[in-house]
């Protein structure tokens, strides 16, 4: 297939794109590169497999230029991960994920409902559950968004499901849980942990530690995008985690046992925009798509450490 991946040099969407050229399919990516964070890391990502893709650097949220893309390419399937991250940046810069996360969301699927109608498949996120208190995350309902980044995403999903709907396209929006692993995002606690631990430096604790987390490894998540492009039905929400809550401080310990060294904790307050708990049914998800996630945290940390130490070249 002729497949279009927004966000291609962003975290998740680097992987995809390795797994879909290790399948055989023909790849387009589009990425703004925005600074963000640190846009080497974007351009390390891409150097895997550049050579191998058609690259777009473009910004979703740019009509014209998105609309040329289309015009360019006949896709079969859209992956559209592209997206503004970041809880806590989202409050203090919401235009940007307005701009993103929504007008750019909504540019991918008006072209893709112009150009033969590809079944789309979105990156959403655990965040739509906002403030619910549910023992476990079932997809039927969501809750009251507690920052900006998860309000974009819930418009996100209701866009999918009305284009879906009005566009008689194939449209499937997937939940991720808590995604880490290698060629992770350097704002995300994995990377900030592992960096300040191995320079001595002490690591905020949010909540006296007191949170979990369904902490999902990337090759998880990316067999879950696999299975959903196999499936298509109408509009269709899947939560893609592990299934299993792993609290705050079994994670550190985990990461501590990776390293070899021990964390120096300063315990905090709950942050503005932090949901305290996270936890996915992924019943729906194997159930329909036969997801099945392998990758136990400590497995996962340590595959992430030993990525960590070679890009950084820190030794062991």
């Amino acid at each position: 297939m002729n497949i279009l991946v927004t966000g291609g040099a962003g975290f998740i969407g680097s992987h995809l794109i390795k797994r879909l050229l290790d399948d055989g399919h023909s790849v387009v990516c589009v990425d703004n590169m925005n600074p963000y964070y640190d846009p080497a890391l974007k351009r390390a990502r891409l150097a895997e497999f550049k050579d191998r893709i058609m690259f777009y650097e473009t910004d979703i949220s740019d009509f014209d230029a998105l609309s040329a893309i289309f015009e360019k390419h006949a896709f079969n399937l859209v992956y559209h991960i592209a997206a503004q991250a970041g809880v806590r940046y989202s409050l203090s810069h919401p235009e940007v994920y307005a701009r993103t996360n929504i007008i750019g969301t909504e540019n991918v699927l008006k072209l893709a409902c112009a150009h033969g109608k590809p079944d789309v498949i979105f990156a959403s996120s655990s965040s739509v559950y906002g403030d619910r208190h549910d023992a476990v995350f079932t997809e039927e309902e969501i809750g009251k968004a507690l920052s900006p980044y998860a309000a974009t995403k819930q418009e996100g999903e209701k866009l999918c499901r009305e284009y879906a709907e009005k566009c008689g396209m194939n449209v499937t929006a997937l939940r991720f849980f808590t995604v880490y692993g290698p060629w992770g995002r350097p704002d995300m606690a994995p990377v900030i942990f592992t960096e300040k631990i191995l320079k001595g430096e002490s690591i905020d604790i949010y909540n006296g530690g007191d949170m979990k987390r369904d902490f999902t490894y990337i090759d998880d998540i990316v067999d879950g995008c696999i299975l959903a492009q196999k499936n298509p039905r109408g509009f269709r929400v899947f939560n893609l985690g592990r299934g299993v809550p792993t609290p705050l401080m079994d994670f550190v310990s985990a990461l501590e046992g990776a390293l070899g060294a021990k964390a120096k904790t300063v315990m905090k307050p709950m942050q503005p925009g932090d949901m305290k708990e996270t936890y996915a049914s992924i019943q729906k998800a194997q159930k329909e798509l036969g997801y099945r996630p392998k990758v136990l945290v400590q497995e996962g940390i340590k595959k992430f450490v030993e990525w960590y130490r070679t890009y950084h070249n820190k030794g062991s």
